[in-house]
């Protein structure tokens, strides 16, 4: 599998040929389609936040819904001292998929 890799500190990234992961015990192994990630397959903990795509979803869009709602619920969960209080959030559009 190719994926981009880092040989040390401070080196450029480059693309590397390398064998493809195998899920160990306890483990899923995921082919990755759009995500952070720079590798084709990765293997994780099998108790990882997982989610499936939802249907009707495409991988990109998908791929960038955990930022967009982990700084939805950072922001809400900052705002518990406000309880029972009303909060305007600026610019809380959300993540929109560019028709670039």
């Amino acid at each position: 599998m190719r994926a981009i890799t880092v040989s040390n500190y401070g080196a450029c990234p480059s693309l590397t040929e390398l064998p493809t992961p195998q899920a160990g015990p306890g483990q899923v192994l995921i082919a990755v389609q759009a995500a952070g990630t720079y590798a084709k397959y990765v293997a994780c903990r099998e108790d990882a936040p997982l989610a499936r795509i939802p249907a009707g979803l495409d991988p990109v869009t998908a791929a960038g819904l955990p930022t967009a709602g982990g700084t939805g619920m950072a922001i809400a969960e900052s705002l518990a001292l406000l309880d029972g209080e009303t909060a305007l959030i600026v610019g809380a559009a959300g993540a929109q998929k560019s028709k670039a």
